[in-house]
């Protein structure tokens, strides 16, 4: 996945998923700070991924990315990857109970505090990745 149109693709999934989770952190009626640090930091994550997808997109531009980074984005255990998995077990937790259980109870915070201390510092790892790519200052 290291062609430029395969990256797109993998930025627009990934933006849609980071969106599906934030969303579903709107509707959580527990979490308190964390919650919003954690719909904060994945808003952060969606604003360096728009700005990606633009510099994929637009190869002939200054801001290009070189083609070193653009492989470096969508090899295997690249952090497109990673952070999409990363968003789809967030995505999975969130995700609310299905049938009338849905209907008895708001969505409750999923992650302990381990789990979440945890979570943030994958994502700014990988935010840190994005951020290097961005500046074309990976290789």
């Amino acid at each position: 996945m290291s062609d430029p149109l395969s990256i797109t693709t993998g930025i627009v999934a990934l933006i849609q998923v980071t969106g599906e989770a934030i969303s579903f952190l709107k509707d959580v009626k527990e979490g308190g700070k964390e919650r919003m640090k954690l719909r904060d930091e994945l808003r952060g994550v969606m604003c360096l991924l728009e700005m990606l997808k633009d510099r994929v997109d637009e190869p002939e531009s200054d801001d290009a990315l070189k083609p070193a980074a653009i492989a470096f984005m969508g090899g295997p255990e690249g952090p497109l990857e990673r952070m999409k998995g990363l968003m789809e077990d967030v995505v999975s937790k969130l995700v609310p109970e299905t049938g009338l259980r849905k209907l008895a109870m708001p969505l409750k915070w999923p992650f302990d505090k381990k789990d979440i201390l945890e979570l943030f510092g994958m994502i700014e790892r990988i935010k840190s990745h994005f951020t290097l790519v961005l500046q074309n200052d990976l290789l």
